[in-house]
């Protein structure tokens, strides 16, 4: 069985899978190969990810993330974290990659609770390494895009895409739901008016969405970081914004973290940490300020799919903590409380989300 033949049954094979991991923008499954198939792969079991339509809520930088995989496995002396090996890809949005097995952060650790000293060194020390990145290096960005030039314009160009490709392109279907819960249509645009120059800090290669759920733990020490697609080129504090506020730290450990990941990113790239004190709230700033977008429109598409009191209350809840963690960067006037969250929900969904 070739690479393509085996993509070509995936479809067929589909509903033998087991479904690992899938999120918003992806099915994931896992699929235990037949005996020609495994002479071919070398793999036993392989993951199988087909991208799902759905509205664009993040910016990719390599449409191809097998490209930046393949830079990644083959890092000079190597990363202190495993990568999954891009063995097919093709242009329908399916790929299949070594399956990784083990569980991953988000089962083992819930939310809110403490990482293992362990996982932490190994996460600080991946995004250390991966300041030493040369550009020349990295694979050509998809469409034309160009990398930023300094720290400010990095994070600029991350508030333009906010305004642009988050609130205004969304606008016409949940404009309303937008406006409902107090933010009003310029937000991202005066957030970003708002922001001081910052320290200009040399780039590093980005992951920008490692979270508890995108980190397996198999049985030895190693970690493994998956889903690269969302990696970019920029400030290293962008990586440890988004790390923070999606990994979710308890408060103690939180500030531990900062501390360890300047002195690890410090030994490898003294000028990376430098402006830290002054800078990383902007980035943290802005990764609340724009999570109210995607956060908001995959609460309203959950609802819209599943109208129940369970998908409605759930939807509430999430909303609720958005808006919380919005509220200052966005000037919001006031937060919506979960009953009033549901209710703009309901609301949305019997008026423009029913006909979406």
């Amino acid at each position: 069985m070739s690479l393509s033949q085996f993509t070509d049954a995936m479809a067929h094979l589909a509903h033998k899978g087991r479904p690992v991991g899938s999120g918003y923008h992806h099915l994931n499954l896992s699929l235990r190969i037949p005996c020609r198939g495994y002479r071919t792969l070398r793999y036993d079991t392989v993951k199988v990810r087909r991208r799902v339509p759905a509205i664009d809520l993040v910016e990719r930088v390599w449409e191809n993330e097998g490209q930046l995989l393949q830079l990644l496995r083959s890092w000079p002396g190597g990363l202190p974290v495993g990568v999954p090996l891009l063995l097919h890809h093709s242009h329908d949005g399916v790929s299949v990659h070594s399956y990784v097995p083990g569980t991953s952060l988000a089962d083992r650790y819930p939310e809110g609770s403490r990482l293992p000293t362990r996982v932490v060194d190994q996460i600080l020390q991946l995004f250390a390494v991966l300041t030493a990145v040369v550009p020349t290096r990295l694979p050509k960005p998809s469409g034309g895009r160009t990398f930023a030039v300094d720290s400010s314009a990095f994070l600029r160009a991350r508030v333009v895409f906010a305004q642009r490709t988050l609130a205004d392109q969304n606008s016409e279907r949940f404009g309303g739901l937008f406006a409902s819960l107090g933010v009003d249509p310029w937000a991202m645009e005066s957030f970003g008016a708002r922001l001081p120059e910052l320290t200009d800090r040399p780039f590093a290669l980005l992951h920008t969405d490692l979270h508890r759920g995108n980190v397996i733990e198999g049985r030895s020490a190693r970690i493994t970081v998956l889903d690269w697609e969302h990696a970019c080129y920029g400030d290293p504090l962008y990586e440890l914004a988004t790390h923070l506020c999606r990994t979710r730290y308890p408060k103690q450990q939180e500030s531990e973290v900062i501390r360890r990941w300047e002195e690890a990113v410090g030994q490898r790239s003294p000028a990376g940490v430098e402006g830290l004190a002054e800078d990383l709230r902007h980035f943290i700033d802005y990764e609340r300020a724009q999570s109210f977008y995607p956060n908001t429109i995959r609460a309203a598409l959950a609802y819209s799919a599943d109208p129940t009191p369970r998908t409605l209350a759930a939807g509430g809840r999430w909303l609720h903590r958005t808006l919380r963690e919005a509220a200052d960067p966005l000037r919001l006037k006031r937060v919506s409380s979960e009953e009033e969250c549901r209710a703009e929900l309901l609301r949305w969904y019997e008026g423009d989300g029913r006909a979406g």
